[in-house]
């Protein structure tokens, strides 16, 4: 008697195709192991697959919670492996009386051999796959290692928020040229090789763009299956398969992706044995003819601890800043989240706001999070003056004192000089101009006085604190460039990430 298939419209063999069933027993009982599989899969559980759902039917309780918990990662080994990553696991209990009672001593059967209650399907050769979790708006969501053996919520696929849009993206000034190379690059033919790098500080919209080529890739009828991933998220599946003796697996699904996408690709700075396995897996991919899409919040060549191979093929496609938003594109974000959010924000609101919150885009989403809060607590209409309390609650909460020591260290940081050559009296280039930068961050961002900041940079005068202010001024005004390890930098690039660093140490 066939079991029970809770929300599909299908009988299973309707919705299945028997090759990929064969293949993916096959590769079950190659996870699983024979004496596993007997135990665990075969008479006891079946998969539905419908609408990229694979319904994981289980004919006890027991069993299911054992197979999410200690079998869910060879589950989904064996259904990207056959399936790739494009379905959404969901694991379910088979009504008692449509499942077929297991003998006994397997496991969940009592003395009697019944099945005390309610549970699912067996498993059988005309099986589903077990595709790869993945939200609704399509990004594919794989296990790492923090994952593998927690409980999955059955709804855990509708609780996946959905993908921001390329057309959803306020294309200001600064940010237009990584927007145009990411439709240029969903625009492009399969083959046409060649990979997209965006960098730029964070909150700047970069995870943005890479959600949206994955919305866009999916949505076209050529068959491309994109693979998002963080780098943390890359290192814990690496991490994870070196200790599982996994790599194989590891290597067939990060590998087979079309279009391989990895944001904050400046976590594996520093890490020489993912790097170097994330270079084999870009070798891979680019003699395969496949696609990759990388961001980071630092150009290539600033990525110190790097390996020059990895830094030559992140250099080797479209390489695009994005800029944090201007007054203007900061406006048009806080008026375009607000309506996402049911507010009918003023536009004077939207630029206060917009004025005050500067730093990244999810910094404006979180003030205008507490203006609807603020809203509905005090009961005070959406307007100016209630915009006006929620940035000053803001800058209230976040006030940061910077003091000369903290100017010097991000300075030296930056230009990779030490705190006895910036106070010294060395005149060199590399020297004086990191010098000046940091008398300038020091009357912006501290109440010192002219004497106080020349004397704590070596003993200098208020006369010469007053003409490196000038010079950066200057410098600014004409958005002069200054080399930082070799590579040129605007300089209000420059200072802006100074200031960050600044605010955020």
């Amino acid at each position: 008697m066939q079991p029970g298939f809770p929300n599909c419209d299908k009988q299973p063999a309707a919705s299945l195709d028997a090759t990929h069933d064969e293949s993916f027993e096959r590769t079950l009982i190659d996870r699983f192991g024979t004496r596993n599989y007997d135990a665990f899969v075969r008479n006891h559980a079946r998969f539905c697959h419908e609408h990229d759902v694979l319904h994981v039917l289980v004919d006890h309780s027991f069993l299911m919670e054992l197979l999410q918990s200690r079998y869910r990662e060879p589950l989904l080994d064996a259904a990207r492996s056959v399936y790739g990553p494009a379905v959404v696991l969901q694991f379910e209990l088979m009504v008692a009386s449509t499942a077929k009672p297991p003998h006994k001593g397997d496991p969940g059967a009592g003395a009697s051999g019944d099945l005390r209650g309610e549970t699912t399907p067996r498993l059988g050769p005309g099986t589903l796959p077990l595709p790869t979790a993945r939200t609704p708006g399509g990004t594919p969501l794989p296990a790492n290692a923090s994952n593998v053996g927690r409980h999955e919520p059955e709804n855990a696929a509708r609780t996946q928020r959905r993908l921001a849009r390329l057309d959803e993206f306020v294309d200001g000034p600064g940010a237009r040229t990584a927007l145009a190379a990411a439709l240029d690059f969903v625009g492009r033919d399969p083959g046409d090789r060649g990979t997209l790098y965006v960098f730029g500080p964070t909150g700047t919209g970069k995870t943005h763009l890479l959600e949206g080529i994955v919305h866009a890739l999916r949505r076209q009828s050529n068959g491309e299956q994109p693979l998002l991933l963080t780098a943390e998220q890359f290192t814990n599946l690496f991490t994870s398969a070196l200790r599982s003796h996994g790599l194989p697996a590891f290597r067939q699904k990060l590998r087979g992706a079309d279009v391989l996408l990895i944001d904050d690709v400046d976590f594996l700075d520093g890490k020489p044995r993912v790097q170097e396995e994330f270079l084999h897996t870009l070798q891979q991919l680019e003699s395969s003819g496949r696609r990759c899409v990388l961001a980071a919040d630092r150009h290539p060549r600033l990525l110190s601890r790097t390996r020059p191979e990895l830094q030559t093929r992140y250099l080797a496609g479209t390489t695009c800043r994005i800029e944090p938003p201007d007054q203007a594109t900061r406006e048009q974000i806080v008026a375009r989240k607000a309506l996402t959010l049911g507010m009918m924000l003023p536009p004077e609101a939207a630029r206060v706001i917009a004025q005050k919150v500067r730093t990244s885009v999810r910094e404006l989403e979180g003030a205008l999070y507490n203006l609807r809060n603020l809203h509905r607590v005090s009961g005070q209409p959406v307007n100016v003056s209630l915009a006006r309390q929620v940035v000053s609650e803001i800058e209230r909460d976040c006030v940061r004192v910077v003091r000369l020591p903290d100017i010097e260290r991000v300075v030296c940081e930056t230009f990779g000089v030490t705190v006895e050559d910036l106070r010294s009296a060395r005149r060199t280039r590399t020297i004086s101009e990191p010098r000046m930068l940091a008398m300038f961050l020091a009357r912006r961002h501290t109440r010192a006085a002219y004497a106080e900041i020349g004397a704590y940079f070596g003993g200098r005068n208020h006369a010469t604190v007053m003409s490196a202010e000038k010079k950066v001024q200057s410098s600014l005004d004409k958005n002069d460039e200054m080399v930082v390890s070799i590579q040129p930098w605007r300089m209000s690039d420059l200072v802006q990430a100074l200031e960050q660093q600044l605010l955020a140490s």
